[in-house]
Parts: C-alpha cells; structure tokens; sequence
C-alpha cells in the first residue's frame, strides 16, 4: 500500500486556534472601557473649553471613544494612555473645527436690509475710523 505516512488528519476541537486572541481582544474591550469611565468626563470639559458648544464636545467625545475602540489593538504599545487619549480628542476637535471654517453658510437672498450695514447707493461715511465695505 504505498502510504506516505499522511492520513486525512482532522485538527482537535478541544482547543480553539482563537483562544488566546479572543482573551486579548476581551481584555482590550475592558480597556477601553476603563478609559472611557475614567476620563469621559474630562475629555468632554476638554473638548468644550476648545470650542464652546456642549453639544459638539459631546459628539466628538464619543467620536473620541468610537476611534479609541476601532483602533484598541494599538493600546499595548501606547506608554500613556491618557495622553493619547486626549490626542486623539484633540485632534478630532481641530479638525472639526477646520471643516466647519470650510463652508460659511449666507443667505441666498436678504430680504431684511438690517443685514447690509451699507445699502447701495448710499455715501459711504467714516465715524471714528470705522471703514465699511461694501458687501
């Protein structure tokens, strides 16, 4: 019977190959979670003194939480987590604030003349050393 030695060899089911990765990801999910009890509540006084809207800096203190969770598996290598904590924060907020400077939204038409400090066909008029423009 020329047999090579090689049998059709079913792998053991009594120890999953994911074992030690599933305990890993276990532990960095509790991590996570420890960060986000701990410092929640700072990174959202932190976000605010940034920009001054409380609605927002609840926002992108979760979004700072979601990025936190998304990339958990870098947590091992990261000496402070509190530092890379409000890093993460801290971007996030500037680069909200960059996008919002992006787009200014205006009125397509003003009806109310009150908006316009200068109507057209009106003097301009200089009073202590204001300059007006024209829109």
């Amino acid at each position: 019977m020329g047999s090579s030695g090689k049998t059709g060899v079913i792998p053991s089911a009594t120890s999953p190959p994911m074992c030690g990765e599933n305990n890993m990801a276990q532990e960095l999910d509790q991590v996570v979670t420890k960060l986000f009890t701990q410092y929640s509540t700072a990174i959202c006084a932190y976000i605010y003194a940034l920009i001054k809207d409380w609605q927002l800096a609840q926002e992108l203190t979760q979004e700072t939480y979601l990025k936190l969770y998304r990339t958990r598996s870098r947590l091992p290598e990261v000496e402070n987590q509190r530092a890379w904590v409000y890093r993460i924060a801290h971007n996030l907020t500037i680069n909200e604030v960059k996008r919002r400077r992006r787009f200014t939204w205006l009125p397509w038409r003003s009806t109310d003349d009150s908006l316009h400090p200068i109507r057209p066909n009106q003097p301009i008029r200089l009073t202590n050393g204001q300059i007006w423009k024209r829109p």
